[in-house]
């Protein structure tokens, strides 16, 4: 079986599911993500080859935001029960967490925001760290939509051109298709070396000198 047959078969088996086809896969994605067994990139990918990639981008986007939020929680309230605190992991962290906490809501946002955009921290490890910090839920499922949108929407994008290339209904001469995903792979890392930048220009460390823990 080649790789084009599992995608047909794959995409196959859920639109077979008719309506119950995206609460389907949207269940899938909370579970990888909640549950960390495997990486969600191929079913990103994959999204797109099976729902489109405007369709696909907003399944993968709610569902990935949802889960991190509903992680988030489920790390607060084990944290609280068990008497954890962010200062236990890393004071450091702890005076930063606490001079952002003094600022408008609208800086976290922003902090999650750019942290989403940079791969600084892994998914879903940064899930469940953000339990322990002062960041609302709220402020971390919009950041975390907001932060990961673009790197998804050109995953999805990807998988969507890809399954159509694999049909035979987009032929590229191999030259294209290879600058295709060179500029793909450019488009990623430029977007997290630019919130990288902008997070290490926000003088964090500064504001928690000024914080005693």
């Amino acid at each position: 079986t080649s790789f084009a047959e599992l995608v047909e078969v794959v995409a196959a088996g859920f639109n077979t599911l008719g309506w119950g086809a995206v609460p389907a896969y949207a269940l899938m994605l909370h579970g990888i993500t909640i549950l960390p067994l495997m990486s969600a990139i191929l079913f990103i990918v994959l999204a797109g080859t099976i729902f489109g990639p405007v369709k696909g981008t907003f399944i993968v986007s709610l569902s990935l935001s949802s889960a991190a939020a509903i992680s988030a929680t489920l790390s607060r309230r084990i944290a609280a029960q068990r008497g954890f605190s962010l200062a236990k992991l890393d004071e450091r962290a702890a005076a930063v967490d606490k001079a952002i906490a003094k600022k408008p809501w609208h800086t976290s946002l922003l902090l999650v925001t750019l942290l989403r955009l940079s791969p600084i921290l892994p998914f879903t490890f940064s899930n469940y760290l953000a339990g322990v910090t002062s960041i609302g839920v709220p402020t971390f499922f919009l950041g975390t939509l907001l932060g990961t949108l673009p790197t998804q929407a050109i995953y999805v994008s990807a998988g969507a051109i890809g399954r159509k290339a694999l049909q035979g209904g987009v032929k590229l001469p191999k030259e294209v298709a290879l600058m295709g995903l060179v500029a793909t792979a450019a488009a990623i890392l430029l977007i997290g070396r630019v919130a990288s930048q902008t997070i290490a220009g926000m003088d964090l460390e500064e504001e928690a000198k000024k914080v005693k823990v």
